[in-house]
């Protein structure tokens, strides 16, 4: 320390004598500025050795050490009677102590030593006291939640014997005891609500099941769990539950994966992977679901559908009715044909491949067809055909008879044997390879043939047997009786398994592996799964942990829960496995690690990629804007919440603070794909060097003369910044940079500065922006301010975010929307004789989720400026043809951007595409666009009305912006109408009012007086208080200016009643 601070004075004291180093270290030395008096001896001392000052200067170090274990002391001594006022701090006064009288002796180094390990020892005795405090404190809490509950006496003691120890000072053993009382109580309340579940759930099975079988065990079992929870033996509680659960169901292998209620049914199948489930009933309908239970469609025939069967792959579904017809659908319910027989259709089958469908009819004919409903054969048995089912490749055909007989026949159509059973056959199935037949009859049996028509056993069930079906191989065969009963046989004909369900099964399928059962009984749809089934499913989940963030958890629940027999909590979890597989989502974001570049060079660079969504993304691709080339990117894979990074080459073709446009795009676990977008700033230098910028003289100037100071693209003009407060950058467009900040008077404005600050900006700004603020329309950002001086800006309505920023592309409903919005604006702005000429997503801005139009007549400022370099008058890919030719514009040209926009919302993609200005213009002004359909099929609705926009002849286009919003209207009509008429069907008033809301100012917008008085009309149902008497105020207005034929709506009655109208929906 001495050494350091010699070295500083002797640099800013040197040319002095030893006498004056001397006589000043005195004068120190007197004054107790030991430290310095110390370095003035030294400095003596080196010139001239002098026992004399060697002394004073050896008594000046002395005093010096003095002081500073003083002070360390009276520090210490601080710091313990702070803690000791609360803490028990005997240890550290007792070191303390020692440091006074090794002090007293001048003993100071080791006085310096003990002050300090006094300090320190006070410290810590202190923190261990305060979080043996927190501990006592947070498990008195905890013990408390849980004593309400359950017994926790054992732990009592425990936090008794922890406050002992506190009084005694030992807190670290305080500590210790009760973080461990805490965590016992704890263990204890989750054991506790872990038996508390367990005996529920054994409850419930053995209620459920108590009717039809002996549960006796199950239920002492029961009564053992619930005596031992009582006494506050929770793990032996919860052990005896799980047990009694288990024996309650140790006889069924199977366990129900839901059910739907419709009308009776009369008919299901399954396809083999148990995805697909199609079934007939009572009501007439066809009914198809998916696995998990979800209705898919349902379709109408004119009779009870007594048969359904469904190809492997679900691709086609056949079904026959009690109308006399045969039906073949699609998988998304498109009717393909159907073929009307001589009486009701009572059994229909399919071939795997969908080439034969066969059915039987009471007409008392088999009808065999091709996949394209041509008639092949028919074959009368003079016995009403009640069941029917055919081979994959259409070689056998078995039919059960309505006089009791079960007939084989080949492809051709020739009988090979039939058997008579004692009653009506009302069920048959058989084998891919015709070895195995099976049949159901009314005189209670299951019957199994082999091909030859050899009977291999029967079983007698309690009543008429409705429904047979038999796995490819013929190891199970599943029937369904009108005792209620779904049975599972093996080849052999020994009982597996029964179930007994709420009403007579008419319908039973099995899938080929024997893993799913589905049967239509009383109003029920039941699936049933067997356990190896499920096991299966969990295994197949596995290979998508590395895939999905969280799905790991999700599924070692499952597997714990599969292992320990909850079947249902099993259940649950794969289903909320599978819902996580099906909504995860990747989320890239990017992030240049260098963003400094030289124009027109190659530089190598690295760029992170973030991934924070819970999928992972794969084969991710960049797209840059055109201002930039990049090469050597490799193949890119990030897992979810991860990031990688990579290396690749960047050349800039433009110089400056460019925002770079990065679109990015990359497949998920499903192959689906996605699209971000991220705009990075880059500071690209040129090679060459810059002329500097003259400086702003500080009086005299006009606006002729005024040459502004360049700014930083972040920097804020000092010039503007006594105006705004809290001002903060926000982003820079082509024109101008963009700043949030706050007015004077509170307001949050954008504030825009235009890049070029030059003579001929500051011409042509006041000019542009002029009929800028002649626009007050909602579908407008509003100019508040404008000035040259003291540097050319404008300050607008703060918006919060553009088109460009939305991940593309939309719902077509809502695209729709955000266009006819624009129009809106647009029709105002053209009714005042002005036109945009540059409307582009960057343009249209969104406050509150409404689009307003921005940047008017901002380009042409751009253009007339003398530092503009290759920037146009309009944007390359939304110009439109006469642009591009340098022909005259007008209202179609805005009308044409429109379209270009609406294109990219639906498509998530530019309707004309190049690599350079040349390319773009020709496409625009040569080539068609691929129609949206093709890239997104639901563009279909509204594709006449973009291709419209886009015609290259502008006297093909929309002639007028209302022309176009009439259009746009008819589709947003149907659709909100669609969505009123479902919500009132379902009785969902709120949301009624909601798309009555949508309708009115639909109408209002395009002048349909009438319709809008018609919403008025039915929001003064759904309304109530103040809102309902200005909608009444909107609904008089209209009906006097129906009444007296006046023709148009003003703007005032439009915002009266957007502002009623947003009233509504904040109260939805």
């Amino acid at each position: 320390m001495f050494s350091n601070i010699l070295r500083i004075f002797k640099k800013k004291n040197d040319g002095k004598t030893d006498e004056e180093w001397f006589n000043e270290g005195v004068a120190l030395y007197n004054q107790r500025k030991y430290e310095k008096a110390i370095v003035c001896f030294d400095k003596s001392l080196t010139i001239k050795e002098d026992p004399k000052i060697r002394k004073i200067r050896d008594e000046a170090e002395i005093k010096l050490k003095e002081s500073i274990v003083r002070k360390i002391i009276g520090d210490a001594k601080r710091v313990i009677s702070q803690i000791k006022s609360k803490y028990n701090i005997k240890d550290a006064e007792n070191i303390l102590s020692q440091a006074e009288e090794a002090f007293k002796k001048g003993e100071y180094s080791k006085a310096e030593k003990l002050s300090l390990k006094a300090k320190e020892k006070a410290i810590e005795i202190g923190n261990q006291a305060e979080k043996a405090e927190k501990a006592i404190g947070d498990a008195k809490s905890t013990i408390s939640q849980i004593k309400l509950e359950y017994d926790v006496g054992e732990i009592e003691s425990l936090l008794s014997q922890a406050e002992g120890a506190f009084k005694k000072g030992g807190y670290s053993k305080t500590e210790e005891l009760a973080l461990k009382a805490k965590d016992k109580a704890v263990e204890i309340g989750n054991q506790a609500e872990k038996a508390e579940k367990a005996i529920g759930d054994a409850k419930k099975v053995i209620s459920k099941i108590k009717s039809e079988y002996n549960v006796k065990e199950a239920e002492d079992t029961l009564s053992q769990a619930e005596e031992a929870f009582n006494k506050g033996d929770y793990s032996k509680s919860e052990k005896l539950a799980l047990k009694a659960k288990e024996k309650a169901i140790s006889a069924i292998d199977y366990i129900t994966l839901w059910e739907y209620v419709t009308s009776i049914v009369y008919s299901v199948s399954i396809t083999p992977d148990g995805e697909y489930i199609v079934a007939g009933g009572l009501r007439s309908n066809v009914y198809l679901f998916n696995r998990g239970g979800e209705l898919l469609w349902e379709y109408g025939t004119d009779g009870n559908v007594e048969s359904v069967a469904i190809t492997p792959d679900g691709e086609y579904i056949v079904a026959g009715s009690h109308d006399n017809h045969v039906y073949l659908f699609n998988r998304e319910g498109k009717l393909l044909w159907k073929y009307e027989t001589g009486d009701d259709v009572e059994s229909v089958a399919i071939t795997p491949d969908g080439e034969y469908i066969v059915a039987g009819s009471e007409d008392d004919n088999v009808y065999l067809f091709n996949r394209e409903g041509k008639l092949l054969w028919k074959y009368r048995i003079d016995d009403g055909v009640l069941s029917i089912s055919i081979t994959p490749d259409g070689e056998y055909i078995v039919a059960g008879g309505l006089r009791s007989n079960v007939y084989l026949f080949n492809r051709g159509g020739e009988l090979l044997w039939k058997y008579g059973t004692g009653d009506n056959v009302y069920s048959v199935s058989i084998t891919p390879d015709g070895e195995y037949i099976v049949a159901g009859s009314w005189d209670n049996h299951v019957y199994l043939f082999n091909r030859e028509g050899k009977l291999l056993w029967k079983y007698g069930t309690g009543d008429n047997v409705y429904s047979v079906s038999i796995t490819p191989d013929g190891e199970y065969i599943v029937a369904g009786s009108n005792d209620k009963h779904i049975y599972l046989f093996n080849k052999e004909g020994d009982l597996l398994w029964n179930y007994r369900t709420d009403g007579s099964v008419f319908l039973v399928s099995i899938t080929p592996d024997g893993e799913y059962i589905v049967a239509g009984s009383g109003l029920s749809i039941y699936l049933f799964a067997s356990l190896h089934a499920i096991s299966k499913i969990i295994e197949k989940l596995k290979p998508k942990v590395k895939l999905i963030y969280g799905l790991d958890k999700l599924l070692e629940s499952a597997k714990k829960e599969f292992k320990e027999k909850n079947y249902d909590n099993t259940l649950q979890y794969i289903n909320k496995c599978n819902e996580l597989i099906n909504n995860a989502k990747p989320k890239l974001k990017i992030k240049l690690l260098n963003t400094s570049y030289t124009y027109n060079k190659w530089d190598k660079t690295k760029i992170e990629i973030i991934n924070e969504g819970d999928a992972i993304a794969e084969n991710i691709t960049f797209e840059f804007s055109g201002d930039l080339t990049i090469k050597n990117l490799p193949e890119i894979k990030v897992k979810p919440k991860s990031k990688e990074r990579v290396e690749l080459l960047l050349k800039p073709s433009a110089f400056g603070d460019l925002p770079m446009d990065i679109d990015i795009k990359c497949k998920d676990h499903l192959n689906n794909e996605h699209k971000f977008n991220e705009t990075i700033m880059l500071n690209v230098r040129e090679i060459t060097g810059i002329t500097p910028t003259p400086e702003t003289p500080e009086k005299g100037i006009s606006p002729s003369e005024f040459t502004p100071k360049p700014t930083t693209p972040k920097t804020f003009p000092n010039e503007l910044s006594e105006k705004y407060l809290e001002v903060e950058f926000i982003g820079k467009g082509g024109f101008a940079r963009v700043f949030k900040a706050k007015r004077k008077d509170g307001k949050e404005v954008a504030v825009k500065i235009p890049i070029s600050l030059d003579e001929s900006t500051g011409k042509s700004f006041l000019k542009e922006i002029e009929n800028w603020t002649k626009l007050n329309h909602n579908n407008i950002v509003k100019i508040y301010n404008y000035n040259i001086l003291p540097i050319p800006y404008f300050e607008m309505e703060l918006c919060d975010k553009s088109l460009a920023d939305l991940r593309k592309p939309l719902d077509i409903e809502k695209a729709t929307w955000i266009i006819f919005n624009i129009a809106e604006g647009l029709k105002y702005a053209h009714s005042k004789k002005i036109l945009h000429r540059d409307l582009k997503p960057q343009n249209i801005l969104l406050k509150d989720g409404i689009p307003k139009i921005s940047d008017w007549g901002l380009s042409k400022v751009m253009t007339e400026s003398s530092s503009a370099t290759t920037t146009k008058a309009f944007t390359p890919y939304y110009a439109s043809p006469e642009q591009i030719e340098g022909k005259s514009t007008d209202k179609r040209t805005d009308i044409w951007q429109l379209g270009v926009i609406f294109y990219e919302l639906i498509t998530g993609e530019l309707p004309f595409k190049g690599e350079s200005f040349v390319q773009i213009g020709m496409a625009i002004a040569t080539k068609d666009p691929v129609k949206p359909s093709e890239i997104n099929p639901e563009a279909k609705e509204v594709e006449k009305i973009i291709m419209k926009c886009l015609e290259k002849d502008k006297t093909k286009r929309y002639q007028s912006v209302g022309e176009l919003q009439r259009d746009l209207s008819n589709y947003l009509g149907i659709k909100y109408k669609e969505s009123l008429k479902l919500s009132v069907s379902r009785k969902d008033f709120k949301r009624s009012a909601y798309y009555c809301c949508d309708l009115l100012l639909l109408n209002m917008k395009i002048n349909n007086m009438v319709e809008a008085y018609k919403y008025t009309s039915d929001l003064l149902n759904y309304t109530e208080g103040e809102t309902k008497q200005e909608i009444k105020n909107l609904h008089e207005h209209l009906e006097y200016r129906i009444e007296h034929k006046i023709e148009n709506i003003p703007e005032e009655l439009i915002e009266m009643a957007e502002v009623i109208v947003h009233k509504i929906k904040i109260g939805f």
